[in-house]
């Protein structure tokens, strides 16, 4: 039996601060704007052996949003990690985010058995993920990216990059700045670089084209 529920939260983020998220087993897809809230949505989703089962754990499952000094936090919260669910069988969940945040703010995401996506970013963003794949595009600002287990795609950033990659694919297309890129055990295509490009692979090929600097 499946039993779903919803969380939509708006949060104001002043200018120079930063949003940050830690989460797991769900997608996570940003996209930005210019106004200063940050628009969160979650689908918070789980099976279980019956209805009653599947909405007490959905139930409490917590997503929490909290203010620090740098900025905006935000945190998913698993009844496993309080109320001892670990010894539970056939139960599966999953929580799916959409964000809306300001587009002149940082981005610092760690998340894992999941997908990140992110569009329109100009600050920069700072992304570790695992088991999932990574897609940043239209954006500024110095990218770091970090995925394990899943592929990396960076298209159309105005700034530096620094991709690091095991287990999955490395795709940087048009990166109006320096491109550094290591990776482990799949393909690295690079092209439309402006500037240097250093690319660091093992167990798999490499393909740079259009650098405007060393390689």
């Amino acid at each position: 039996e499946e039993f779903a529920r919803k969380f939509d939260k708006r949060v104001p983020l002043a200018a120079g601060r930063t949003l940050r998220m830690e989460h797991r087993n769900g997608s996570i897809t940003v996209s930005a704007r210019p106004q200063r809230d940050v628009q969160i949505h979650a689908d918070i989703r789980v099976s279980a052996d019956n209805l009653e089962e599947a909405t007490r754990f959905a139930n409490e499952i917590q997503i929490e949003v909290s203010e620090t000094p740098q900025g905006i936090m935000v945190r998913t919260r698993y009844p496993q990690e309080s109320r001892g669910f670990f010894g539970r069988r056939n139960t599966s969940y999953s929580v799916d985010y959409e964000i809306v945040m300001p587009e002149d703010s940082a981005l610092a995401v760690k998340n894992s058995f999941g997908s990140v996506s992110v569009t329109g970013i100009k600050a920069g963003s700072d992304i570790d993920n695992s088991h999932g794949w990574v897609r940043v595009r239209d954006t500024g600002g110095a990218q770091q990216i970090l995925n394990s287990f899943g592929s990396i795609e960076l298209t159309n950033n105005a700034g530096d990059a620094t991709l690091t990659g095991n287990n999955g694919s490395v795709t940087a297309t048009q990166v109006s700045g320096a491109l550094t890129v290591r990776n482990r055990f799949g393909q690295v295509n690079a092209s439309r670089v402006s500037r240097a490009a250093t690319i660091t692979n093992s167990n798999g090929g490499v393909e740079l084209s259009d650098a405007g600097g060393g390689s």
